[in-house]
C-alpha cells in the first residue's frame, strides 16, 4: 500500500499493480476525485459505471470565454465525431498530449472532428491563461472552482485525463481513447465497437 496525495482532505491508500499499459491504482478506501503516485496520473474505474461504449452521452451546456452558451447537441449536429476531453493545466498527462491532439485536429477539423475540452481549474484566470499558453484551437469550456461539477458528475469523472469519443448520433464509441487510436478511427483504419475501450 502506498500513501498518496489527493484533492481529498485525507490521505488515502492504494494498491498498485503493473499492467501492460502502466500502473493501475486501486483504492482500498473508495474512489477519489484525483490522485498522484510518484508523479503519475492514476485513473480510477468505477465498476458500477453507467456510461459505457454504446450508450448515449449525457447532454450538457456550458459557457465559453465570450459568454456564449455551448450545447453539446448543437456541436454534434455540425460534425461526425466529438471528442469530449476532461483536462487541467496541472495535469501532466493532459498537457503532454496537447501537441499530438492539435496535430490530429488540424487534419480533421473540417466537419469530421470537433474537440470539446472541459477544463478543471480553480479560477477563470487559470483557465484563460492555460488556454492562451497552449494555444488551444477548439471550443474551450470549463467547470471552475469545483472538481465535481454537474458535467463532471454526469460523465463519472474520477481522474484526469478522461475523454469520450462520441458519434454524431450521440453514441459513445470510445472511452479514454489515445491520440493514435483517434487518428486511426478518423482515417478509417480502425473502427470503434462494443469492445473498443482503448
Amino acid at each position: 500500500m502506498i500513501p498518496i496525495q489527493s484533492t481529498s482532505k485525507h490521505t488515502q491508500e492504494f494498491i498498485t499493480t503493473r499492467t501492460a499499459k502502466g500502473w493501475v491504482c486501486i483504492s482500498i478506501l473508495g474512489v477519489l476525485s484525483f490522485a498522484l503516485v510518484s508523479g503519475t496520473s492514476c485513473a480510477f474505474v468505477n465498476s458500477d459505471q453507467s456510461l459505457r461504449i454504446g450508450t448515449q452521452e449525457p447532454e450538457f451546456r456550458l459557457t465559453d470565454f465570450a459568454g456564449h452558451e455551448v450545447v453539446l447537441k448543437d456541436v454534434l449536429a455540425q460534425t461526425e465525431y466529438v471528442l469530449i476531453e476532461f483536462w487541467a493545466s496541472w495535469c501532466g498527462p493532459c498537457v503532454a498530449k496537447i501537441p499530438d491532439l492539435k496535430s490530429v485536429y488540424s487534419q480533421y477539423d473540417d466537419g469530421m472532428l470537433e474537440v470539446v475540452p472541459i477544463a478543471r481549474e480553480r479560477t477563470v484566470l487559470e483557465w484563460t491563461e492555460a488556454t492562451s499558453k497552449y494555444d488551444l484551437p477548439w471550443i474551450n469550456l470549463a467547470e471552475i472552482g469545483e472538481y465535481h461539477g454537474e458535467v463532471g458528475e454526469a460523465y463519472e469523472l474520477v481522474g484526469l485525463p478522461l475523454n469520450y469519443l462520441v458519434r454524431q448520433d450521440g453514441t459513445i464509441i470510445a472511452i479514454d481513447i489515445s491520440v493514435d487510436t483517434l487518428e486511426a478511427v478518423l482515417s478509417g483504419h480502425e473502427s470503434m465497437g462494443e469492445d473498443s475501450k482503448d
